[in-house]
């Protein structure tokens, strides 16, 4: 679907989310609020793995320690969006979220590698 804008319905609603969490996040920084990643991860097949299920709370855990826009950017490409979708949702250029992933991936594994 295109809205009148010429860009897909989707990510111009993946942009309003993103600026409404951004504007949320600032309004209540002082309020701490947080879920506990038992309740994010999803169980979905039978096979469950306690040793990526380990793995994937650590990542998270480091991932919270970002900057908003990092984990913004994190979050999004964890869901499977292009550079371009991401690039379009939060108005940086293609290359520059490519750079500001790129540098996120390697603070992240210097920390995890660190543990």
């Amino acid at each position: 679907m295109i809205h009148s804008g010429g860009g897909k319905f989707s990510t111009w609603m993946y942009r309003i989310a993103l600026n409404t969490a951004l504007t949320h996040i600032k309004k209540n920084k002082h309020k701490g609020h947080s879920v506990a990643i038992d309740r994010v991860v999803l169980r979905q097949t039978e096979l469950y793995d306690t040793v990526f299920e380990e793995r994937v709370k650590i990542l998270y855990g480091y991932i919270h320690q970002l900057n908003v826009l990092e984990k913004g950017l994190m979050l999004l490409l964890l869901e499977g969006k292009s550079y371009t979708e991401i690039s379009d949702i939060t108005g940086l250029t293609p290359s520059n979220v490519g750079t500001r992933i790129s540098r996120i991936k390697t603070k992240l594994k210097s920390k995890i590698i660190k543990k």
